[in-house]
C-alpha cells in the first residue's frame, strides 16, 4: 500500500478561487435581482401576458432560490478545503511528535 500524500500548500492556494466563485455568484444574484426588479412585469396582464407569466415566474423563482445555496455551497467547499489542509497538517505534526 502506498502512503497518502497531500499537498496542503496547494489546497490552501486553491481556496481563494472558491471565494472568488462564491463572490461571482453573489454578484450575479444581485445584478439579476436588480435588473429584473427594474423591468417589472413587462409582459402585461392580458391573456398572453398571463400565459407567459405562468411559465416564466416559476422558472425565475427557481433561479433566485438556487443561487444563494450555490453561493453558500461554493464558499463551504472552500472552507472544507482549508479544513482538510489543517487536519492533514495536524495529523502530520502528531505523527512526527511520536517519533521524536
Amino acid at each position: 500500500m502506498s502512503p497518502l500524500r497531500v499537498d496542503t500548500a496547494a489546497l490552501r492556494a486553491a481556496e481563494p478561487a472558491f471565494d472568488t466563485m462564491a463572490s461571482a455568484v453573489a454578484g450575479l444574484l444581485n445584478r439579476l435581482t436588480a435588473a429584473l426588479a427594474a423591468e417589472g412585469a413587462r409582459w402585461g396582464a392580458d391573456e398572453v401576458g398571463s400565459a407567459f407569466a405562468q411559465g416564466y415566474l416559476p422558472a425565475a423563482i427557481s433561479v433566485f432560490e438556487a443561487l444563494p445555496p450555490l453561493r453558500d455551497g461554493i464558499a463551504g467547499t472552500g472552507a472544507a478545503v482549508l479544513a482538510v489542509a489543517d487536519n492533514v497538517d495536524s495529523a502530520e505534526d502528531r505523527s512526527r511528535a511520536r517519533f521524536q
